[in-house]
């Protein structure tokens, strides 16, 4: 049954009770599921940000520059006599990630947000 119904069920028996005890009752058990509601909709957002998180770090890891290998080229005039060398030459705070790198940063946000859709997925609730 999907929450939503199950709460205009609840509340249309609150309405058609006569008994006072019947409708504590339901009350109760309305706010029961209402905090249900609201927990299943906190972990719908956190996975909502959990994928935007990993969806922003895997643009950012594409739109890194490609590396340009090491290279020294010599430029050699037609006239002859001077020669131009041009070197390249890249720190060690420039060199790119090593391959898989990337997936050290997107793995534990993975994780979590399996985690996440796995408890969602067991819990028999379905919204609207």
């Amino acid at each position: 049954m999907f929450i939503s119904s199950e709460h205009r069920e609840l509340a249309r028996q609150i309405q058609e009770s006569d008994d006072p005890r019947i409708q504590e009752d339901l009350r109760r058990e309305l706010e029961s599921l209402e905090a249900r509601m609201e927990a299943k909709g906190e972990q719908i957002a956190m996975v909502r940000r959990q994928q935007q998180k990993a969806k922003k770090q895997r643009k950012q890891l594409k739109s890194r520059p490609a590396a340009r290998p090491k290279s020294a080229s010599a430029v050699l005039p037609a006239s002859g006599g001077e020669v131009e060398v041009i070197t390249t030459v890249k720190t060690k705070a420039a060199t790119p990630a090593p391959p898989g790198g990337g997936a050290k940063t997107t793995l534990p946000v993975y994780r979590e947000m399996k985690t996440i859709q796995n408890s969602l997925a067991k819990n028999p609730y379905h919204w609207e």
